[in-house]
C-alpha cells in the first residue's frame, strides 16, 4: 500500500510537471490604410485643357467669337494657351476665328459696307495681329474706298480725265469684288456720258473688263478702247 501511494504521488507529480501552457496570443500587424493619391499636376492640366477646348468649340459653333467677354471662343483658347503654351489646337482655333471674321469682312466688302469691313478686320486683329488674310482684305478695302471717292467726285473735263487703278490679283481671279467695282464705274460712265480707255496686260483681260461694264448698264453703249500695258487701269474721259 505504501508503494501504491508513492507511485500515485510520483505519477501526479509527473503529470503536474508535464502540464501544457495555453498558447500565447501573437501580436497582429495592422496595415496602415493605403494612401489616397489625387491626380498629378500634369493630369490636372490635361483635364483643364480638354475642358476649355470643349467650351471653345461650343462657343465657336455658336459664333461667340470674342464676345461675350470671358465666355467666348477666344477667351477659352487663351486659357488653354495659359495652361499649355504652344498648344496647336488652341492656335488653330484662333486662326479659325480670324478666318471667320475675314469671311464676314469679304461679304461686307461686296456690299460696299466699308464701316462694317473695318470693324470686322479690327476684331480679327485683336485675335491675331499681322494676319496676311486681314492685310489682303484691308488692301482691297483701301482700293474700293479710293474708287468710291473718285466716282463720287464731279467729272473732270479735258483729255486727262480720271484714272482708276485695278487690282491685278482681282483681275486674275475675275473676282466678284472687281465686278462690283466695274459696275460702279459703268454707272459713272453712263451718268456723265464718258468714254473709257481700258489698259490691261492682255486683250482677253480687256475684253472681260468691257463685258463687265456693258453688263452693268444694259441698253447703254459703252464707248471704250483697249490698250495693252503693265498696270491694269481705266482712264475715264469726256466724249
Amino acid at each position: 500500500m505504501h508503494k501504491t501511494r508513492l507511485t500515485a504521488l510520483c505519477v501526479a507529480a509527473l503529470l503536474g510537471g508535464c502540464e501544457t501552457q495555453p498558447p500565447q496570443p501573437q501580436p497582429v500587424k495592422v496595415q496602415p490604410p493605403a494612401e489616397r493619391r489625387g491626380p498629378t499636376p500634369a493630369q490636372q492640366r490635361a483635364h483643364a485643357t480638354a475642358y476649355f477646348l470643349g467650351r471653345a468649340e461650343r462657343a465657336l459653333a455658336a459664333d461667340d467669337l470674342i464676345t461675350p467677354e470671358g465666355f467666348s471662343a477666344y477667351d477659352y483658347y487663351q486659357r488653354v494657351l495659359s495652361l499649355s503654351p504652344g498648344d496647336q489646337r488652341a492656335i488653330s482655333g484662333l486662326q479659325t476665328i480670324v478666318m471667320r471674321y475675314v469671311e464676314k469682312a469679304r461679304e461686307a466688302l461686296k456690299r460696299r459696307d466699308f464701316g462694317r469691313v473695318e470693324w470686322l478686320l479690327g476684331r480679327a486683329d485683336r485675335v491675331i495681329g499681322d494676319s496676311p488674310l486681314v492685310a489682303e482684305v484691308r488692301r482691297r478695302l483701301d482700293e474700293e474706298r479710293r474708287t468710291a471717292q473718285a466716282l463720287a467726285a464731279p467729272a473732270e473735263a479735258g483729255s486727262g480725265g480720271m484714272v482708276i487703278e485695278l487690282s491685278g490679283t482681282d483681275l486674275d481671279a475675275r473676282s466678284e469684288s472687281l465686278s462690283a467695282q466695274l459696275g460702279l464705274v459703268a454707272q459713272r460712265i453712263r451718268a456723265n456720258n464718258l468714254r473709257v480707255e481700258i489698259i490691261t496686260r492682255s486683250d482677253a483681260e480687256g475684253r472681260w473688263i468691257y463685258s463687265q461694264l456693258r453688263k452693268a448698264v444694259p441698253g447703254y453703249r459703252v464707248r471704250a478702247n483697249i490698250r495693252i500695258g503693265p498696270q491694269p487701269r481705266l482712264e475715264l474721259q469726256q466724249q
